[in-house]
Parts: structure tokens; C-alpha cells; sequence
């Protein structure tokens, strides 16, 4: 079709919606505007939308639809109105506007993201009922995933509140970005939420994260400034900058700390850690084993470490006695682990060279190298069911630190699936959060048509309303 005829079609529509709107058809304008929505043609979509709007015919599901269309439009402002008035609308409505308005975010460009978010805070603030913390935390991770970090920062720092505080929010962010050695950004972030911390661990380990940023940033002055603020003579402390080097790397460093540890629980548990990043499996193994003061007081802990150095060394079939051995109840910090180990045990306890690649798998994800993970799966080859398993489990955590497309290339491994349910269901949500909607929209269908019993199935019902909306 050329420009010309394109444009008459356009007006035409655009009269004929109006015509429409005045006989009160607003069932057949609705249908137009699916149509044109799908069919590529989102301005005629925005300009129906507009009909609509000034006719006061629209209600929080044509909102959020809109919302869509200006994002798709690249139009970020005028989308961010739409999901403010989608919540104005229905209240109901506020998880569903804001999960769809970030993922349609994600792709905007740095400035007109800041703007439309300035612009739907402003919006947000002004309803008379506002879970304030909600929207300010929403807004900092969206910044943060976006990598504005200055809006991060200033959105949590302006709608700071004596009922929700944001000086913890703010001091696991500058954790992040010292893990990720984003230096820089953790020096910001740390001292503004030192600044607000109340005086315990939590402000000494901020303290030490900022020091640790200076040094590495080669800022000695000011690093020995935040030493002395982050108070390394309390044992805590000692034991949570030891943990904080092994995590990021500093492996001489941490050592260090804790040489200068007393015997404690806190002291076997970083020596352990200490030799699982330095890939020495076996030390950590016998120290797991060792009859240890704090082991005999602790063996639920014992228990746990012992279980997970058996899994992480390829002998994971030592795994279920101890596993067994421990008891713990649903509040203990180690239950959820230990139960997962269990269900992998049980699945896997007639594949010798499963079990190996699943141990290879939760070590490299425990040390933080999901890299070194995925390679490892491939050279595995990811066949059938437990495939599957394996590569949702390095899915799920590669699409939590916001890595869709790697986690495709992750279940794409997988030759000869045998199209778990589990396995179909992260597809598509993998597909949806990668911005390939249509494909995401097939797969969950299928799920649905083929195990419409399944706890997955729900989920993709689910999914297929936000994917529609």
C-alpha cells in the first residue's frame, strides 16, 4: 500500500471511529483497534485510543493496552500517563501495570526513560492512596537494571520515609555494584546509605564495601578514611569483609581476615568457602568432615556443608545419608537447599554422569560463575527431561540477574527435549522477557492445550494475559 493510499485509510478510519464513538459503537472501535494493533498500525491504534479516551470510554484494561501501543510507539511519556491512569483506573491493577510498563522500558533510551519515569512518579505521588515504598523501590530497580544509577540513588534518597526506610535498600545496592566492580557507583550508593544506617554491622560492612571501593578505585586518601569508619576489629564485621573479598575475587585478602578470626561456627564456615573459590573441593570436603568444636555444636551446619562439598566434588551419592541425617525445620536458612539436593538426588540417582554434571552445575553457580556453568552444560550435551532440568536451573537464575537472552541460548541447549511442562513454561517466559512476544504467546498456548492440569499451565495462563495485555 503507498503513502497516499495509507493516509486516506488513516482518515477514513479516524472518521469512522468518530462516528462510532458518537452512536455509542464502542464494541466495534475496540475491535478496530485490536486489529490495527496487530496488524502493525499503532498510530491508527493511539488515535482510536485517543477517540475513546475523550469520550470517557476507556477503563484500566484499555489503559494498560495503550500503554503498550505509546511504548511500542516509542512514545515512553505518553505510556507512562497510561500506566499511572491504569492504576488510577483500578487499584487492583498495580502489579500487572508496573511489570508490563518495565518490561516495554527496558529498551528505552537512558534519557526519555528518566523523563517518563520523572513524569509517572509525579503521577503516582499525587493519588490520594500510594504505597510510596512500593513505587520507590520499583523505580530504583528499574533504574538499576537499566543502569542509571544516578536516578537509582536520587529516587531512593527523595522518598526516603521514617515508615520504610530505604538506608538497607540502598546498602544492598552498593553490595551489587562492588560484587559486579562497578567501584564507582559503590562508593555513591554506600555513602549515602551509611549516612542513614543506624550504628551495627550493617553500617560497618558499608563502610568496608566503600573502603574496598576506593582502593580499587586508587583513591588511598579517602580509603583510609572509610577504614577506620568500617570498624574491622568486631568479629562481624571481620567475618562479613572476609566474606565480601571471596565473593568478589580477593582471595589473598580474605585470607587474611580470617587467620585473624577466633575458632568459630563463623571462621570453619569462611574457611570452607575459602578453599570452594579457590577450586580446592577437597580441603573443603575434609574440613566438612574434620570434628571440629563448632561442628559438634552446630550439626545441622555441619550437615549442610558436608552435603553440599559431596555434591560439588562429584560424589554426590555421599550426599543422601548425611542429607537424610540432618533434622531442621521449615524457618532453618539451609531447609530449601537441602530439599532441592534431595529432589535432584532422587531424580538423578540411576545416571552416574548426571549426577557429575549436576555437581559441576551447583558448584559453578555457588562460586558465582554461571559463565563456567553454562559451558560446562554444553559440553555435558543436554538431552530429554533431566536436560531440561538442568538447563531451567541455570535459566531461572540467568533471567533473575536479568539475562534473557542467555538464558535462551541456555534451554536452546537442550537436544531431544522431551517438552516438560516446567520446561515449556520458562521458555516462554524467557521468549516474553526477551522482547519476542508472538513466539512466547505459541508456546504457552501449547502448554496449556497439552497439560491444562499442570501447576505450569496456570502459570502461562497467567503469562498469556500479560503477554495480551
Amino acid at each position: 500500500m503507498n503513502k497516499s493510499i495509507q493516509t486516506i485509510f488513516f482518515i477514513f478510519c479516524l472518521c469512522f471511529a468518530q462516528l462510532l464513538a458518537d452512536d455509542l459503537d464502542i464494541a466495534q472501535i475496540r475491535r478496530s483497534i485490536m486489529s490495527n494493533s496487530d496488524g502493525g498500525r499503532v498510530p491508527i491504534a493511539d488515535s482510536l485510543y485517543r477517540i475513546l479516551d475523550s469520550a470517557g470510554k476507556l477503563d484500566a484494561h484499555d489503559y494498560l493496552r495503550w500503554g503498550r501501543i505509546k511504548s511500542l510507539m516509542e512514545d515512553y511519556r505518553g505510556a507512562a500517563d497510561k500506566y499511572c491512569r491504569v492504576i488510577t483506573a483500578n487499584g487492583q491493577m498495580v502489579y500487572t501495570a508496573v511489570t508490563q510498563m518495565g518490561q516495554f522500558f527496558s529498551n528505552a533510551a537512558d534519557d526519555g526513560q528518566a523523563q517518563a519515569l520523572r513524569n509517572f512518579k509525579r503521577c503516582i505521588l499525587s493519588l490520594e492512596v500510594t504505597d510510596t515504598a512500593f513505587f520507590r523501590n520499583w523505580l530504583a530497580d528499574l533504574y538499576g537494571r537499566s543502569g542509571v544509577y544516578d536516578e537509582e540513588i536520587k529516587v531512593l534518597v527523595e522518598l526516603d520515609m521514617q515508615s520504610s526506610p530505604a538506608d538497607r535498600k540502598l546498602a544492598d545496592i552498593a553490595r551489587t555494584h562492588f560484587s559486579k566492580r562497578r567501584y564507582r557507583q559503590a562508593v555513591n550508593s554506600g555513602s549515602v546509605a551509611y549516612q542513614r544506617l543506624e550504628h551495627g554491622a550493617q553500617r560497618l560492612n558499608t563502610a568496608f564495601i566503600v573502603y574496598q571501593s576506593y582502593i580499587q578505585l586508587g583513591i588511598r586518601d579517602s580509603a583510609l578514611v572509610w577504614l577506620k569508619h568500617s570498624g574491622l576489629t568486631d568479629a562481624g564485621a571481620v567475618s562479613a569483609a572476609a566474606g565480601l573479598y571471596q565473593e568478589t575475587g580477593h582471595l589473598a585478602a580474605a585470607a587474611i581476615l580470617i587467620d585473624s578470626l577466633p575458632p568459630s561456627l563463623s571462621k570453619d564456615t569462611l574457611l570452607i568457602r575459602q578453599y570452594l573459590f579457590s577450586n580446592e573441593i577437597m580441603k573443603a570436603s575434609l574440613h566438612a568432615l574434620s570434628a571440629l568444636t563448632s561442628w559438634r555444636q552446630h550439626p545441622r551446619e555441619k550437615g549442610l556443608w558436608q552435603a553440599r562439598c559431596f555434591i560439588f566434588g562429584g560424589q554426590a551419592q555421599r550426599a543422601v545419608p548425611v542429607i537424610d541425617s540432618v533434622k531442621f525445620s521449615a524457618s532453618w536458612h539451609g531447609a530449601a537447599e537441602l530439599l532441592r539436593y534431595k529432589y535432584w538426588l532422587q531424580k538423578l540417582s540411576d545416571d552416574r554422569t548426571a549426577l557429575s554434571a549436576w555437581g559441576n552445575l551447583e558448584y559453578l553457580i555457588y562460586i558465582g560463575d554461571l559463565t563456567a556453568a553454562v559451558k560446562g552444560l554444553e559440553t555435558y550435551g543436554l538431552k530429554g527431561a533431566i536436560g531440561e532440568m538442568m538447563a531451567v536451573r541455570a535459566a531461572n537464575l540467568l533471567m533473575r540477574d536479568g539475562q534473557a537472552k542467555e538464558a535462551l541460548l541456555v534451554l536452546d541447549l537442550v537436544k531431544e527435549g522431551a517438552g516438560t511442562p516446567e520446561y515449556t513454561y520458562v521458555k516462554a517466559e524467557t521468549l516474553f522477557a526477551a522482547g519476542r512476544a508472538d513466539e512466547a504467546r505459541v508456546i504457552a498456548a501449547k502448554l496449556l492445550k497439552d497439560f491444562p492440569t499442570d501447576v505450569f499451565a496456570q502459570k502461562a495462563r497467567i503469562l498469556l494475559s500479560m503477554i495480551d495485555s
